[in-house]
């Protein structure tokens, strides 16, 4: 008998978003805030809220500056999160969002928080072994932060597979094709992601696959290629699946792949068949598309758009 099913949510690049509006705001002149709103955000904690529409137990972990965990608990608390996550010291990692809507004109602001330090990752390590056990799947999302080693996200995961758990990779560059050598059971690259991994560009649908195929080849046991508005490739085992989603008024794309990586392992939890985890998956990435990404979609909404994913089968699986 295998573990309970639910998540664990690991986000690497955790921070607290301000979003600020002032009318004509201008670089080098005082202006003054209409209004103020703060969200915890990244791609793991978005992975976590999505997640969480679909009933599963969920815990999300990873690195936090301690000033964050505020903003961060009342994220969790509100979605039914749990979380178990790795203090790396004072500070405050934070996006600021300016918002002109006189000159429709967003200006952005990183402020990066405290590094992790290499015991900060080993404490990561120690409290994933925790809670493997009590979780089916572990999903890593989301950059590393400034002066991590890219060789990270692999040895994080090298244990979590020999202890059988089904991890899902989904962070870019370095780091993702380092992490490919411990063989996560899935990975969602992008088409730049995926090129980079097998060292040639893709393009054309037969290059798309034969790049998946090299991909599963290593060991890797699932491939979805995101490819935007061209919807995504899914791969598993024989099958091969190009999914295309319906026309939608896209209010934000932040979240839709995070939304995406949810589905998909809902539908894995709740025993659907591979199709059917893509229909899940594309739906979930639609409904995110159309609102904000601090408000996740609710379920009878995703469900509902499953039937609207138009399915081509590439090649059939066994």
């Amino acid at each position: 008998m295998g573990p309970p099913p639910g998540v664990v949510a690991v986000a690497f690049d955790p921070f607290v978003e301000l979003t600020a509006t002032v009318e004509s705001f201008a670089a080098g002149r005082a202006g003054q805030a209409r209004s103020v709103r703060s969200s915890a955000r990244g791609k793991g904690l978005d992975v976590a809220a999505h997640m969480s529409v679909f009933g599963f137990p969920v815990t999300a972990t990873g690195w936090i500056c301690l000033d964050d965990r505020p903003v961060v608990d009342r994220f969790l608390d509100q979605r039914g999160i749990a979380g178990r996550f790795v203090p790396i010291g004072a500070g405050s990692r934070i996006r600021l969002n300016v918002v002109d809507p006189v000159d429709r004109r967003i200006t952005v602001l990183e402020l990066p928080g405290p590094r992790p330090e290499a015991g900060d990752v080993g404490r990561l390590a120690d409290t994933l072994a925790e809670l493997a056990p009590a979780h089916r799947w572990c999903i890593l999302s989301g950059g590393l932060p400034p002066g991590v080693p890219d060789t990270v996200p692999r040895d994080l995961i090298r244990p979590l597979v020999a202890a059988g758990q089904r991890v899902l990779l989904d962070v870019p560059g370095a780091p993702f094709r380092a992490a490919l050598d411990a063989c996560p059971f899935a990975v969602k690259p992008n088409l730049d992601e995926l090129g980079e991994a097998v060292g040639r560009r893709v393009c054309t649908e037969g290059e798309i696959l034969a790049a998946v195929d090299e991909l599963i080849g290593r060991g890797i046991g699932c491939v979805i290629v995101s490819m935007g508005a061209d919807g995504a490739i899914f791969a598993e085992d024989g099958w091969r699946l190009h999914v295309r989603p319906p026309a939608v008024v896209v209010a934000s794309t932040a979240g839709a792949g995070d939304a995406m990586v949810a589905g998909f392992v809902a539908g894995k939890l709740r025993d659907y068949g591979f199709e059917d985890c893509a229909r899940l998956a594309t739906a979930a990435s639609v409904c995110a598309l159309g609102r904000d990404a601090a408000r996740p979609p609710d379920l009878r909404a995703i469900e509902a758009a499953m039937k609207d994913a138009t399915v081509r089968v590439l090649a059939a699986g066994r």
